[in-house]
């Protein structure tokens, strides 16, 4: 697969009842930075059936869009007589105008004014002045983000400044442009060239682990021309199969994958696992923590003990959450002698997080095992 356009549309306020992000009513989600959110995208999402020979999508853009998708990517090629066009590999196997899925997307910002969209592009021979003519030729320069910090601002900020245009490309060309960021310098990835379930892992592919973005690649594809498998695409969008390589991955660098990458959305429900992960996991490399502390003992058949240390006065909230994202406990306490759960749960794997009330600052956050 050579993906090279990663459109990615976050939800601040309002928006899709399928994707969590409506939880931005809530001030927690909207003062999460950037790379703090989790959220799915399609594998070439243009490359969709009735448009493409060899589809990895079944439905267009404005589709996948309205169905909760908030990531997409595309492949992008300057041709001969100054036109872009997206196609897969092939142009023999179907193209379609730059234009045309810019112009999707421009629309989509204009009707929905608290959305978020990044754009991550293998340049295929686009030269910077250009690109910026297409977006300006369809109004998205407007939405531009001007990344002139080191840090990611919040989905909040982002808003308020109206610069929800983010855009990357998988070449550094050293344009210098605030707006054109190399996204090898942000990001890091899993393999894309998986051809089989057995070949999937969590092994890095590019960037660096220290980066604060995180995506993971998950579709099978014919490793000639990446043809979708929508069987495949049922299994490994499976919700247990697809949250267990969350959590895997997650063990693996030390951070939740913030994009999911998926052929045939409506496969599966990679939704719920976005939202699973939205709902109480937050990347706390990015939070200030202070000494964050576990859990003991753990693996434990008879309960665990959680030590304080936090503000003796402060509330805190303690959540417990079993695979399926359901709330097995909750708790809010300044719990000044530390936490003490005595119950005993069903054996399995558990996700915990305790913050406080008022910041919504983490102060621990990980998974427990019930023998």
């Amino acid at each position: 697969m050579n993906y090279s356009i990663i459109f990615l549309t976050w939800i601040c306020l309002l928006g899709s009842l399928t994707s969590s992000f409506a939880q931005c009513l809530e001030e927690a989600l909207c003062q999460r930075k950037y790379n703090e959110v989790v959220i799915v995208m399609t594998h070439n999402a243009y490359n969709y059936e009735g448009g493409f020979t060899f589809p990895n999508q079944t439905y267009d853009i404005p589709t996948q869009l309205a169905d909760g998708v908030r990531g997409l990517m595309i492949d992008a090629y300057m041709q001969d007589n100054d036109d872009i066009l997206v196609y897969h590999t092939l142009s023999a196997l179907g193209t379609e105008p730059f234009a045309k899925n810019l112009t999707e997307i421009k629309t989509f910002l204009d009707e929905n004014p608290t959305e978020f969209i990044t754009v991550i592009m293998e340049n295929h021979g686009i030269p910077v002045p250009r690109l910026l003519q297409a977006f300006e030729e369809v109004g998205l320069d407007q939405y531009l983000y001007h990344h002139t910090t080191n840090e990611w601002p919040t989905l909040a900020e982002l808003m308020a400044i109206d610069q929800r245009f983010i855009f990357f490309s998988e070449q550094n060309d050293g344009s210098g442009e605030d707006w054109y960021l190399y996204i090898w310098d942000h990001a890091f990835d899993t393999h894309f060239s998986v051809e089989s379930r057995a070949d999937i892992n969590c092994d890095l592919n590019r960037g660096n682990t220290d980066n604060s973005l995180y995506l993971l690649n998950n579709f099978i594809t014919d490793n000639l021309i990446g043809v979708g498998e929508p069987d495949s695409a049922a299994l490994i969008n499976d919700y247990d199969f697809l949250l267990n390589r969350m959590i895997d991955c997650w063990e693996t660098h030390n951070k939740v994958p913030n994009f999911i990458g998926i052929d045939f959305h409506e496969k599966g429900n990679a939704f719920a696992v976005a939202d699973f992960f939205n709902a109480f996991v937050t990347n706390t490399s990015s939070h200030e923590i202070p000494q964050q502390v576990t859990i003991y003992p753990n693996p434990s058949a008879q309960g665990f003990h959680l030590p304080a240390n936090w503000p003796a006065e402060q509330e805190m909230q303690f959540s417990l959450y079993n695979l399926q994202g359901k709330l097995v406990y909750q708790s809010t306490n300044t719990f000044a002698a530390g936490l003490y759960f005595e119950e005993i749960l069903p054996r399995g794997l558990y996700f915990y997080e305790l913050t406080d009330t008022k910041e919504f600052k983490t102060y621990a956050q990980g998974k427990f095992i019930q023998e």
